[in-house]
């Protein structure tokens, strides 16, 4: 049997259709060839139907006796969620849905419905608030997914600081006929566990993501359509996830695949992405399948753990990647993050010895040279890599050092030019802060010490200053 069919044959078993389905943890191995790919299908209750409760942001009423009917329905979403069991259909009218307490947070089995025909049209909920993931920290969130919930027909927008609409770890809602807008990060968060099904969406102008899946997840991304957006899909952590006939198009980059992810990719159509249709890094292993490619910036890059890393999959490694523009980044690969992080962005090139260094590279050299340094130094861990600045043959340079070491040929890594070989001391913030969202904003995290002398710190006593972003790795800036 194939394993196209292995998956529909799940799907039928997993349609939240109301009835009990399965009350123990069964697991089933699909993929071809040497590759398999594991699947735990998560015990589901029996889901008795309690009827439907009608929501409207205009002329509802959030009082006792409201959210029978149409004509009489509550104000809010959340108030209808106090009312409503396992098996509820919370129906909402049209409107903007903005006087919420973010994030709305589903309870199990609830479906919450708006208008699936026109994929969500009229029926939006813009806004979000603070969620604490047990694995990523403080987000901010529109709607937190929960088991055996469903989500269907509406729009979702979250345009805070690093917004997220829907958030769903460790459970397993269905996701559908909606659309996600204008998101600032991503449309889906998937982490954890979670197993959902996300099919026939529209993801459109989100600024970092259309989905990130991270963790173990598994499930189902199906028949959606993904543009103009960041990434279309980033996918990390051990996920193998299903990503099956979907249309990926106008993006910075159709899908990213890293970390130790295996999804399986079958029938998607990835074109017209201005930097590539499918990227691969680190020790990723998507299994691709038949899938349409066509005018992408570059159709397919694989840019397996550079020759030289440590086999530990624990320690710090880097890639080059082709960035915005014609410019390209040196980035990293860290854990509970679905995309790379810039620790420098290259777009200038310099002249030495009557020699060109293009940005790219510039971007090469320094990769190559950072990570057998990591190799040499025995660097195990983010906690053993520090950077320093100094100067080496009368230029202000970056390097990686160990102990007390200071700067030296033996151990730098990157002049210094432009702005930057002004302020070295500000570069070094830079560098140390990538991967978060103040890399940009001019917020501090390491002062000059007071002696003058050299400085260093390690990125281990940044984590708690640094949170991690699992989409934005495309920063701006003029670079290096």
């Amino acid at each position: 049997m194939k394993s196209a069919d292995i998956y529909r044959i799940l799907a039928a078993t997993l349609a939240f259709s109301g009835a009990a389905l399965l009350a123990d943890r069964a697991s089933v191995a699909v993929g071809e060839g040497a590759v398999k790919y594991q699947i735990d299908i998560l015990p589901q209750q029996a889901v008795a139907q309690q009827g439907t409760v009608y929501v409207n942001p205009q002329s509802g009423a959030d009082s006792a006796g409201a959210g029978q009917s149409q004509g009489s329905a509550f104000r809010t979403i959340g108030y209808a969620l106090q009312q409503a069991n396992s098996g509820t259909v919370i129906q909402l009218a049209p409107g903007q849905y903005t006087s919420e307490t973010f994030p709305i947070q589903l309870k199990a089995g609830v479906t919450l419905k708006g208008n699936e025909g026109q994929k969500g049209q009229g029926v939006e909920i813009v806004g979000g608030g603070d969620y604490r993931s047990p694995v990523f920290s403080m987000q901010n969130v529109t709607v937190v997914a929960a088991p055996n919930s469903q989500i269907i027909g509406v729009t979702i927008t979250n345009r805070n600081t690093r917004g997220t609409g829907i958030w769903v770890e460790d459970s397993n809602p269905a996701i559908r006929e909606s659309t996600f807008v204008s998101n600032n990060r991503e449309g889906v968060f998937v982490a954890g566990s979670a197993a959902p099904r996300i099919e026939k969406n529209i993801f459109r102008n989100n600024t970092g993501n259309g989905i990130a899946v991270a963790g173990q997840a598994q499930g189902e991304i199906r028949e959606n359509s993904f543009e103009n957006t960041g990434f279309g899909l980033a996918i990390g952590g051990t996920s193998t996830v299903l990503v099956e006939n979907n249309q990926i198009r106008g993006n910075r980059s159709g899908v990213v695949v890293t970390q130790k992810a295996r999804p399986v990719l079958r029938g998607n159509t990835i074109e017209n992405n201005t930097d590539y249709g499918i990227v691969s890094l680190g020790q990723a292993q998507p299994d691709m399948g038949n899938n349409t490619f066509a005018s992408n910036g570059k159709e397919r890059e694989t840019v397996s753990v550079a020759q030289g890393t440590p086999a530990n999959p624990r320690a710090p490694y880097f890639s080059c990647l082709k960035a915005e523009g014609s410019s390209f980044a040196t980035v990293a690969f860290r854990e509970n993050n679905t995309s790379p992080q810039p620790l420098v962005n290259w777009s200038r090139a310099i002249e030495t010895s009557g020699e060109t260094f293009t940005p790219e590279r510039r971007c090469q050299e320094v990769t190559e040279r950072l990570n057998n340094m990591i190799v040499a130094k025995g660097i195990a861990s983010w906690a053993d890599l520090k950077f320093t600045v100094g100067t080496v043959n009368s230029a202000a340079v970056v390097c990686l050092v160990s102990g007390s070491e200071t700067c030296s040929n033996n151990n730098m890594l990157l002049t210094l030019t432009g702005d930057n070989a002004k302020n070295p001391q500000k570069a070094l913030e830079a560098v140390l802060s990538f991967g978060s969202a103040s890399a940009t904003s001019g917020s501090p995290l390491l002062e000059s010490s007071d002696d003058g002398e050299e400085a260093s710190v390690s990125l281990a006593e940044l984590e708690q200053k640094l949170q991690p972003d699992p989409a934005l790795w495309f920063v701006g800036g003029s670079g290096q």
